[in-house]
């Protein structure tokens, strides 16, 4: 399963739920734990990356954290500096995940009380295990 990393970002919330749901068994459990493994390390790696973008162009403040504007978003020196960074973010978010995993058979969240926006948000994630 070949995924962004935009897709990978924008999944985080719903992952964290998925990730919290109680399931009712380890054989059900096992292969989400597996995948919250590979899915954090990614998502780690992204920040990283996306930290990295962020110190090359956002003006630091005097004990040298980010300065912020007072909408809280990052101040640039120069506008070439917004455009820069916007354009790194961007590659950034259209490159590969590198995310390996084998698919969730969606039967193994049987009996699992789970918003159907979720299931939506994560399709990625799960397989149609093919029984319906």
């Amino acid at each position: 399963m070949t995924i962004t990393n935009k897709q990978l970002v924008q999944s985080h919330a719903a992952l964290n739920v998925l990730f919290n749901t109680k399931l009712p068994n380890g054989a059900a459990q096992f292969p989400l734990i597996r995948f919250a493994r590979k899915y954090n390390t990614s998502f780690e790696d992204y920040v990283t990356a996306e930290k990295a973008i962020f110190g090359k162009y956002v003006e630091k403040n005097e004990d040298g954290s980010f300065k912020l504007d007072e909408n809280n978003q990052p101040v640039f020196a120069t506008p070439e500096d917004a455009s820069a960074h916007k354009a790194e973010v961007e590659q950034l978010q259209a490159m590969d995940a590198d995310l390996q995993f084998k698919p969730i058979p969606v039967s193994m969240l049987e009996g699992v009380s789970i918003e159907p926006g979720l299931l939506l948000a994560l399709d990625w994630v799960f397989e149609d295990s093919g029984d319906e």
